[in-house]
């Protein structure tokens, strides 16, 4: 979809020259993603990327599986080590947003930890735009897996931090890619003009 985007923009611009600072942020975002390709995954199905595979049933034997464990405990180390293998790749103008936790009451999450280390380094902290406003069951515990129960249950805030701009939504884990597709849906209609969907890992 963004290649296509990106391909009528430049025919647009050569033939009028009115697309010009739009096609200037679509080639920076495609610049991006190429970049991503470069280093991460690439979920075609569920266009996101991901870092690599969260092992489920042998979470507490490998090694990258239990770094991403170590993200939702909130470890310094593995904060560290996550944020600088992504801050590299990010631009000024991205805005780094998070994928809120299933608990409302659960704000300071390690995921959001990572975009703020990042932000402090590059682009434009957007922690606080997507946000859940009431709690559902976790996925992994049995809660549903689509993307209406994470779009009922979540709000945007700070519009004005996202409007026109291009985010860079980040999570821990994806499965069936719907959380990722539910904060994408919301930042989308907040205004956003584009969603890169990244996490850490991808349950295998």
């Amino acid at each position: 979809m963004l290649v296509i985007a990106h391909h009528w923009l430049k025919m647009c611009s050569e033939k009028t020259g009115k697309a010009i600072p739009l096609l200037n942020q679509v080639e920076k975002i495609v610049q991006f993603e190429n970049d991503l390709k470069q280093h991460f995954y690439y979920d075609k199905g569920n266009e996101n990327f991901f870092i690599c595979n969260y092992l489920s049933n042998e979470k507490y034997e490998d090694e990258y599986s239990m770094r991403i464990l170590g993200v939702k405990g909130r470890k310094q180390a593995d904060i560290a080590y996550f944020s600088e293998r992504i801050s590299p790749l990010v631009s000024d103008e991205i805005v780094i947003c998070c994928f809120p936790s299933s608990d409302h009451r659960n704000i300071l999450t390690g995921i959001r930890k990572i975009a703020q280390f990042i932000a402090q380094e590059k682009g434009i902290d957007g922690t606080d735009c997507l946000v859940r406003w009431k709690s559902r069951e976790k996925s992994s515990y049995g809660g549903e897996r689509n993307i209406q129960s994470h779009v009922q249950t979540m709000k945007v805030f700070q519009r004005e931090k996202i409007v026109g701009k291009h985010v860079l939504l980040l999570d821990d884990v994806t499965t069936s890619g719907s959380s990722l597709r539910a904060g994408e849906q919301l930042l989308l209609e907040a205004g956003a003009l584009y969603v890169t969907k990244l996490a850490l890992g991808k349950t295998k």
